[in-house]
């Protein structure tokens, strides 16, 4: 396959594979790479060291057969797999007819879907990370181009969300596993449709517990953080008619209840983790603050509690009550919390 001039092109995005070791191989024709999966241990994840750039108005089919821009050989890929078709300013995957399908964050591909920086594909066993060069500053760009893919990270705003169910613990102990888990996960899957319905980005599940951010700037923040709270409540209502219907099938003795937490701040975004095992994440004080406040709602019987600057910037709507200084686990400054009025 002839090699693109480099000096033509603009890069768009960076992918970052990552397999498990078996049968097969990867090919990156364009790095002149291949990678034999079975000279890994079978207790490592796989990243392959070389990233692939994907350029504007570029496309990148993926697939096992000899002629994509990057051939994944392992089993359950189809030998047109998917494409990713990039313009000047946006990524999109397609699936390609594909036997086993195209998915992306764990939703199947069955239209051109847009990607943005911490976007998972599964194309078979392996999966392809997204990030935007877009989100990256310009000085980080050309330090990517045409060298190894490592960590990176920047600073934004964001308003962070914490949901976890109310005595999960005791569920847990004292009914059947197979009903917690399989309520657990409807419920997952609904709390991150509403966080999506709502322009949040699930960042990760922990235990019983959602984790999701509203990314923006100084312009938007405030916007963003009415977004975040109108997708909590929503949480809270979907939650409450979770308990009620028959999908929680132990509601005459137990209630399928959540809490929800926001705080609002500067924190890192970006790509961290040793190599093989990373993840797309925000990191900072706001998050930390985040759980506590979460843990203060608990401990007060709050359905919501909120920090300072989510307070003032969703007042208007809202209308939070002030709960006043709060002493929070491992930190040495009190924050002022919040909550909603019990119509919400």
């Amino acid at each position: 396959m002839p090699e693109e001039k480099a000096t033509d092109e603009q890069p768009l995005a960076v992918v970052l594979v990552e397999a498990q070791p078996g049968s097969g191989r990867i090919v990156i024709p364009g790095a002149k790479k291949t990678i034999s999966l079975a000279d890994y241990q079978q207790t490592e994840n796989v990243s392959i060291p070389e990233h692939v750039v994907v350029h504007k108005e570029k496309t990148i089919r993926i697939g096992r057969d000899a002629s994509n821009e990057l051939i994944l050989d392992i089993p359950n890929v189809s030998r047109f797999h998917a494409i990713l078709t990039s313009s000047t300013t946006s990524l999109r995957v397609s699936d390609l007819s594909s036997t086993n399908g195209t998915f992306v964050n764990g939703n199947p591909v069955t239209a051109p879907v847009k990607l943005e920086t911490g976007d998972v594909i599964d194309v078979g066993p392996a999966k392809l990370k997204i990030e935007l060069l877009s989100d990256i500053d310009s000085k980080t760009n050309l330090q990517l181009v045409g060298t190894r893919f490592d960590p990176i990270t920047t600073s934004c705003i964001v308003t962070v969300l914490v949901a976890d169910i109310v005595g999960y613990t005791k569920l847990s102990e004292l009914l059947p596993p197979e009903d917690v888990t399989r309520t657990l996960q409807y419920w997952f899957e609904r709390m991150t449709q509403i966080i999506g319905e709502y322009d949040g980005k699930v960042d990760k599940y922990m235990g019983d517990c959602v984790m999701a951010f509203w990314r923006g700037t100084d312009l938007n923040a405030r916007i963003l953080a009415i977004e975040a709270a109108k997708a909590a409540v929503e949480m809270k209502k979907e939650t409450r008619l979770l308990s009620e219907s028959p999908k929680w099938l132990h509601g005459d003795a137990y209630d399928w209840d959540c809490r929800v937490s926001l705080n609002t701040g500067q924190v890192m975004i970006g790509t961290v983790g040793a190599r093989g095992s990373r993840d797309y994440t925000v990191l900072g004080d706001t998050v930390n603050v985040a759980f506590r406040l979460n843990t203060v709602a608990g401990a007060r019987g709050y359905d919501f509690v909120l920090g300072d600057t989510t307070a003032k910037h969703i007042n208007e709507i809202f209308k939070p009550i002030k709960l006043g200084p709060v002493e929070l686990k491992g930190r040495s400054k009190k924050a002022i919390a919040y909550t909603l009025p019990e119509t919400f």
